[in-house]
């Protein structure tokens, strides 16, 4: 059951506590000029840049069986494995997809990421959002919206989307899609329409 925070804390300082919770969850719309800032741009090229290696150095703890991750298949899962390794299991299974792989795990493992390549995780932090940028592109956008993107004429079936330049590119890393693929035209296209299906529609509907 809910409990006001009246019962709480006397009005005034409930109202405070309030807005301060509300500034901590609201997001803040992304812009281009933050994505091509040199400390984010950099980041992101970090993380897009990261390998099995890389996974198994965030997630293995002293104590852990030290094991080849470099070629590990999935019918080598177990539930017995240490965390590096499921985790290893998990981004392969994303097709070393950085951004779908950090979409599909949990809080805590979202920042323990992001801080590995120099980013601040918390929830709704300007970082968290762009980061969830990347995994919207990949997750949420569909081969036909990446083709009206790209602007083909004579597109009619399936075959010929897969062909286009733009779907080949986006199927294979979302990040390198939007920082070397896009001009700036279209890069702001998708930032406006991220900005308008999930960031101001989380801000109006959970953020009051």
């Amino acid at each position: 059951m809910k409990i006001p925070l009246e019962f709480i804390f006397d009005v005034n300082e409930s109202q405070i506590i309030k807005r301060i919770i509300l500034k901590m969850i609201r997001r803040k719309e992304i812009t281009l000029s933050d994505l091509s800032s040199p400390i984010y741009y950099s980041a992101f090229r970090r993380l897009n840049d990261l390998t099995v290696e890389d996974i198994k150095k965030i997630w293995k703890i002293p104590g852990d069986d030290d094991m080849d991750v470099s070629n590990i298949k999935s019918e080598d899962y177990s539930f017995r494995h240490p965390l590096y390794v499921k985790m290893v299991h998990r981004y392969n299974n994303c097709e070393k997809k950085i951004a779908v792989f950090w979409n599909q795990i949990d809080p805590n493992n979202q920042s323990i990421l992001l801080s590995y390549v120099g980013l601040h995780g918390r929830y709704a932090s300007n970082e968290f959002v762009m980061t969830e940028f990347f995994a919207w592109i990949s997750n949420i956008l569909g081969m036909y919206d990446i083709v009206n993107l790209e602007g083909l004429p004579g597109i009619k079936t399936v075959d010929d989307h897969k062909n286009s330049k733009y779907v080949i590119e986006w199927n294979k890393n979302p990040i390198n899609f939007f920082y070397h693929i896009l001009d700036e035209r279209r890069q702001l296209i998708l930032i406006e329409r991220y900005n308008i299906t999930c960031v101001r529609a989380y801000n109006d509907n959970f953020v009051k």
